[in-house]
């Protein structure tokens, strides 16, 4: 029955409406012999003559009405309906043969007939939809929905037609609703239905309260989680009316109901002002930031938008989405493949596409990898950063936005020192006369990123654990992808020449307050490591700090003031100011201190700036500990 099911749900568009035209062939011939007045084989002949009218103005008929669209699992009153317009030249066809006595017929055959071919065609079609739904049934997941509104009715009446969700039960706060019937099932406060939800085999809450506060969910999905039952959500009304995500769009709580705060509104004509009818340059397109920011400036209608990365594949991902909505924007889409160190290619960017504002997100970020490729990063980071501003200047740049990170405030890894390291590098090209306005904003992790914590936990909680934690007390800020990359560009709206910008990251949120609020989140609960007795457990197990990493973040240096802009989610820094001709030399001194790979000479010129740094006898580099190891077996 499984493979009958299968074999009938994977048939082509065109295929099934071959299969019901068959049927309902069949359904209109076996009608007529049941109707047909038979008074010897003479008679065969004009049965078939008829026979075969009736059909074809019938099937006709359905077809013009547009009865063979209509997909089995939407099959209802409208359908029935259809099918009893769609008989009617059934009738007429005996009707014709009574008035020309063609056949000997009573007059309540040609009615007879039309009763046979409608109850025949609609039998079949409910019948089988009928069978269909009971060999699925118990494929089905059964799920409780949490809010009896409009959102909840909505979510209620579209999983009617679900192959994957039944609904079994309706929970609501409001005593209002208590007791009241929808669609079969009664609204029951959360009192009341936790005696249900296991009862009835529910393993997943739908939460259908879109307009509620992020807070008030986040409780709601605690309480809920902590009966092992997992929470998903459904998206808000605005989200649904621009076509964004469908009613039946069902996804684990987002990243943004870990951190239990509402996103801002965003200040439009800050960001229109940098990006409408400009050419606007994207590097770094591919990676999670720089894909979202693609994202949003596309809607801001750029004149041309150049996505730049040096992975093809992450490019194209970027391009696919992206391709079809920029054409109806009017914006020219130009995808190049290719290192922000290749200077020609560089030049050619600015030189060929008259770019008027520049977001530089293109780094290497990860912490641990790069404490082990510490040629490579500040190569990326730095003398990369070095190419863009100095064709920005060139070519005359409007704008230009080094997207920066907290690890570059007072850095203990070589992956901070270099963006510390572009962060002065790009102020310092601001301080001598140019047309472009330079900029940094500055923000703590993004949530989802790739390499961040949470796709992390989660993997390790599918597949059953442990999650691994660095240590209990390491702290971090979190923001959301879109909630940042919003951010940055309102914060490029802002800019003067100079300005650091520091997004507000909120309250720095403990790691293993996360991992454990994620593994709530699955309907599961949190144990220390060695402590798990079943399924439903999932351990956290303490793994110890990495090379270069810090316990807590800083947005800021300790003598650094924050002051107030317009937007109250973004601030500016006020540091000291950057020496130009300093910083001039020492980029210099590091391009050729990277050129010679001289691991000595660098982790000295590091040592100047940044006494934190891990000194030369503790780096993880690769190609060092190689070196080193060599030294070691020719003694």
């Amino acid at each position: 029955m499984i493979k009958l099911r299968g074999k009938i749900t994977s048939l082509s568009r065109k295929s099934k409406g071959i299969f019901w035209l068959c049927l309902d062939n069949l359904t209109i011939w076996l009608s007529l012999i049941i109707v047909w007045p038979w008074s010897g084989v003479s008679n065969f002949e004009t049965f078939a003559i008829f026979g075969c009218l009736a059909s074809f103005s019938t099937l006709f008929s359905l077809y013009g009405l547009g009865v063979y669209r209509i997909a089995l699992s939407q099959a209802s009153t409208d359908l029935a309906l259809k099918v009893a317009v769609g008989a009617v030249p059934s009738a007429v066809t005996l009707l014709i043969a009574l008035i020309y006595s063609v056949v000997h017929i009573s007059i309540t055959d040609p009615l007879i007939f039309w009763v046979l071919v409608y109850s025949g065609i609609v039998t079949v079609r409910f019948g089988l939809r009928s069978l269909l739904s009971e060999m699925n049934e118990s494929r089905r997941e059964m799920v409780a929905i949490y809010g009896a509104g409009v959102a909840g009715k909505l979510l209620l009446r579209a999983l009617k037609q679900s192959e994957h969700y039944k609904v079994v039960l309706l929970i609501d706060d409001s005593k209002p609703l208590h007791g009241e019937i929808i669609s079969g099932l009664e609204v029951r406060s959360f009192t009341d239905s936790q005696k249900h939800l296991k009862r009835l085999g529910v393993k997943t809450v739908l939460l259908a309260m879109p307009s509620v506060e992020e807070k008030v969910r986040q409780n709601i999905s605690e309480s809920i989680n902590a009966l092992s039952i997992k929470t998903k959500t459904i998206p808000n009304f605005y989200e649904l009316i621009v076509g964004n995500s469908g009613i039946t769009a069902l996804s684990e709580l987002s990243t943004s109901d870990l951190l239990g705060r509402k996103s801002m509104r965003a200040h439009t004509e800050l960001i229109d002002a940098r990006i409408n009818g400009k050419a606007v340059l994207v590097t770094g397109a591919g990676g999670s930031i720089g894909s979202e920011l693609c994202r949003q400036i596309v809607g801001y209608g750029p004149r041309r938008l150049v996505i730049f990365d040096v992975s093809e594949a992450a490019l194209f991902s970027i391009i696919e989405e992206l391709d079809g909505w920029s054409k109806e924007k009017g914006s020219h889409l130009t995808p190049i493949v290719g290192s922000i160190l290749d200077e020609d290619l560089i030049n050619a960017v600015f030189e060929k596409f008259n770019i008027n504002t520049v977001y530089h997100s293109a780094a290497y970020k990860h912490v641990p990898l790069m404490e082990k490729n510490v040629i490579q990063v500040f190569k990326n980071n730095v003398l990369g950063t070095a190419l863009l501003t100095k064709y920005s200047k060139k070519y005359g740049v409007e704008n230009f936005t080094l997207i920066s990170t907290d690890k570059a405030v007072n850095p203990t890894n070589v992956m901070g020192a270099s963006k510390r390291l572009a962060e002065m590098l790009c102020l310092a090209a601001g301080e001598v006369e140019s047309q472009t306005l330079f900029n940094v904003v500055r923000f703590g992790n993004v949530l989802g990123s790739s390499g961040s914590v949470v796709p992390t936990f989660v993997e390790q909680i599918k597949n059953g654990g442990p999650v691994t934690v660095t240590d209990v007390a390491m702290t971090r800020f979190f923001m959301t992808i879109p909630e940042a990359s919003q951010l940055v560009l309102q914060a490029s709206g802002l800019a003067k020449d100079g300005n650091i910008f520091v997004l507000n990251m909120g309250e720095s949120i403990r790691i293993v307050d996360l991992a454990e609020r994620l593994i709530r989140l699955f309907g599961k609960v949190p144990v220390e490591f060695g402590l798990k007795v079943n399924d439903s457990e999932v351990e956290i197990k303490f793994t110890g700090v990495r090379p270069g990493e810090k316990l807590f973040e800083e947005l800021t240096f300790s003598e650094c003031d924050l002051k107030n802009t317009s937007h109250p989610m973004i601030f500016t820094a006020m540091e000291s100011p950057i020496n130009c001709e300093e910083i001039d030399r020492k980029t210099k001194q590091l391009g050729s201190l990277l050129s010679e790979r001289d691991f000595k000479g660098l982790f000295e010129f590091l040592a100047e700036d940044f006494p934190n740094i891990a000194n030369l006898a503790r780096s993880e580099d690769v190609f060092l500990k190689e070196t080193i190891n060599d030294l070691s077996e020719k003694r």
